[in-house]
This record gives C-alpha cells, sequence and structure tokens, in this order.
C-alpha cells in the first residue's frame, strides 16, 4: 500500500515537472505564452456535460453548436422553474401573505436565473474565415460589430486543467479534473470557449480548430 502512494506521488510530481518545464520553454520561445499565464480563465469547471460540438460550416466557417444534452439540460431546468413559478402565482391569487408573496419572487428568480443561464450558456460560437472573424452569440454580427474578435488577432489555442470538486466545499464534494479550452490572442487576452470534463474530445476538437486557424495548440491537459 505504502509503495503504490509513493508510486503515485512520484507520478504525480514528475507530471507536475514536465507541465512546468513545458511551460517554461514555451515562455521562452512565445512571449505571448508568458503574457497569457497558465491559470484557469473560467474557474469553476464543468463535471458533467459536453455544452458544444464542433460543426464544419462550408469550407470558411467553424462553429461550437449546443449539443441536444445540453439544451435538454437547460430547458429542463427552466421549465422547471417557470412550473414552480406558475404554481406558486397561482397560490397566490387566494393567499396574499408575506410568505407567499416571498415564494412568489423566489421562484421568479430562480425562473429568471435558470433562463439567464441557458442563454449564455448555450451560445454558439463562430470562427468565419470569410469575414475574418470569430464571435459569440445567438445572431450573425455585422462586419464591425465591437464583440467581434479579428481571426488575425488569435495567436494560439490553450489547454489547461483545473481541479474542482461537486461541492464548494473541497472535502465533501466529488473531486475531479476539468479542462478548458481557451483563444489566446496577441496582446496575451485570453477567451474562453469550452470547459468540460472530457479530454479526449476536447483535445479533437482543439486540434480541429488549430488546423482550421492554421495556429499552434499549447496542450497542457494530458500533464
Amino acid at each position: 500500500m505504502l509503495n503504490q502512494i509513493n508510486e503515485l506521488l512520484s507520478n504525480k510530481v514528475g507530471s507536475m515537472a514536465l507541465a512546468l518545464e513545458k511551460m517554461q520553454e514555451l515562455e521562452k520561445s512565445d512571449p505571448v505564452a508568458k503574457k497569457a499565464g497558465w491559470k484557469p480563465a473560467r474557474r469553476g469547471g464543468r463535471s458533467f456535460l459536453i455544452t458544444h460540438q464542433l460543426q464544419l460550416n462550408g469550407q470558411d466557417e467553424l462553429s461550437f453548436q449546443p449539443t441536444w444534452m445540453s439544451w435538454a439540460y437547460h430547458l429542463l431546468l427552466s421549465l422547471i422553474g417557470l412550473s414552480v413559478t406558475a404554481f406558486f402565482c397561482s397560490k397566490f391569487l387566494s393567499d396574499q401573505s408575506i410568505e407567499m408573496t416571498l415564494s412568489v419572487l423566489i421562484a421568479t428568480m430562480l425562473s429568471l436565473w435558470f433562463i439567464y443561464t441557458a442563454i449564455i450558456t448555450l451560445r454558439p460560437m463562430a470562427f468565419d474565415k470569410k469575414r475574418s472573424v470569430f464571435w459569440k452569440g445567438w445572431f450573425r454580427p455585422a462586419n464591425n460589430g465591437s464583440k467581434n474578435v479579428p481571426i488575425q488577432s488569435i495567436h494560439a489555442l490553450q489547454i489547461i486543467s483545473e481541479q474542482c470538486s461537486t461541492s464548494k466545499s473541497s472535502q465533501t464534494g466529488t473531486r475531479y479534473r476539468s479542462y478548458e479550452l481557451n483563444l489566446v490572442l496577441d496582446n496575451g487576452t485570453r477567451i474562453n470557449l469550452l470547459d468540460q470534463k472530457w479530454l479526449a474530445q476536447l483535445q479533437k476538437d482543439a486540434i480541429a480548430l488549430a488546423s482550421f486557424l492554421d495556429v499552434p495548440l499549447w496542450d497542457m491537459g494530458s500533464l
């Protein structure tokens, strides 16, 4: 048992040392890597759901579209929230007490939160070579839109990992590793694209996207 623990610790220390060495090599050869950093761009992770899948829209456009499982999950949450709100609203017609008023307000806020989360989480993301822009959103923006990111400013893709927990308390929750896929711009700014538990699928999408954009992939996920 003690030998197994020592072996696990040795492997972990070796992986950390290898990751640190790789990061230092990248920072020496590419100043943008040092500006970007290696800490998570989006804290929290995602333990159970692949939110988007990569999709080729012709020769000049690649996009991340929400998966049907992600649609189903967020639709279910929104419907539950709306159902609870409708229930308390019907009760409020015959009972205008403070307790019932608070129940209606809480249920309404919860429903709005579920709907807002769905709108933000499920947003498609597209890389349009013809217009040379990247954007996140439900509607194709104007050519000179303020939220457009010029494709020419995308310097690299970055995969990094984060140790997370299913609970705010790391002692009571189940620990897991979540992986981020980030865009790295010329000025070192990072834009988070995906955050999920399944590294192999993330790496597959990242390789395809890096090839499409003709930029390097800084993959620290396996280390």
